[in-house]
């Protein structure tokens, strides 16, 4: 687990092959933080430019997105050395386009339907005049998020090798994945978490508006927010990768595909370099005659 804070140094090619990565990231924060200027008022409510900025930021993350999906894929499939793959724009961005609808659809279906919940609950609530309904509501809306959570990393593994929309609902799949080494997965998700809330709070104070306001604080505080993106999002993606035993594959489908590959490769190589020993054989023949 501790390679997850260091493997990316381990490539002497990494900074060339994660720019790309990285100026997306630099480019998508930077209108994040302009758009913390533009929130939108609690009375009048959101206003246009806030909305268009927001949009233009999720759509600049597909990258970053798309490429962490790489990283998790190259990562699963490396035992000892680790080398991170190249970014590549188009099929990170169609990747990250894929995940991005796949996840905001799931959200949106549960936060619609617990929302649904809610105000039923708030409604039987003032009818009866009973509290509970709506303290049960909470706490089973609580739950749910907190379940998805924790489905977050084995859905971003199997999204990394499927690249199917279907991925991020297919629970009793994802369950037995998990569970080839739950306490792995267990350790790996604390681990994960424990990164995720630290980011969160760390950009989230730096990209307080009161601090944007100053042109140099905002210069730096944009570029020190990408630069641990940058980084955060490379462990994630590590340990995402080795949150899940290799022995999963089978579970996901993609195990046999791969060794049949393997295998045909291997019996071509075979093959070649039989036939080069053949003709070389032949031409000592025919010198000697």
């Amino acid at each position: 687990m501790k390679k997850a804070f260091y493997y990316m140094f381990k490539d002497t090619d990494f900074l060339k092959k994660t720019y790309v990565f990285f100026i997306f990231l630099l480019m998508a924060t930077l209108v994040s933080n302009y758009s913390n200027l533009l929130s939108p008022n609690p009375i009048t409510g959101s206003n246009l430019y806030y909305i268009v900025l927001s949009c233009i930021t999720a759509v600049l993350m597909f990258i970053p997105q798309g490429y962490i999906l790489s990283i998790i894929k190259s990562a699963t499939q490396q035992e000892e050395e680790y080398f991170i793959p190249a970014v590549d724009i188009k099929r990170n961005f169609i990747q990250g386009l894929k995940v991005s609808v796949a996840f905001g659809l799931l959200y949106f279906l549960i936060i619609s339907l617990l929302s649904i919940m809610l105000t039923i609950s708030i409604v039987a609530g003032m009818t009866t005049g009973v509290k509970t309904y709506f303290y049960i509501t909470i706490a089973v809306i609580l739950f749910v998020l907190f379940v998805l959570f924790c489905f977050f990393p084995v859905f971003t593994w199997m999204f990394a090798f499927k690249d199917n929309f279907l991925t991020y609902f297919r629970y009793i799949l994802a369950t037995k994945i998990f569970c080839v080494d739950f306490k792995r997965y267990v350790l790996h998700f604390i681990v994960i978490a424990a990164v995720i809330i630290l980011t969160a709070f760390s950009t989230g104070f730096l990209s307080n508006p009161v601090y944007l306001k100053n042109p140099l604080a905002f210069s730096a505080i944009t570029i020190l927010d990408s630069i641990i993106m940058y980084y955060v999002m490379l462990v994630i993606g590590f340990l995402i990768a080795k949150s899940i035993k290799t022995e999963a594959f089978e579970l996901l489908g993609v195990f046999q595909y791969e060794t049949v590959t393997e295998q045909v490769e291997e019996t071509h190589e075979i093959q070649e370099h039989i036939e080069e020993n053949t003709e070389n054989n032949s031409e000592e023949n025919n010198n000697e005659n």
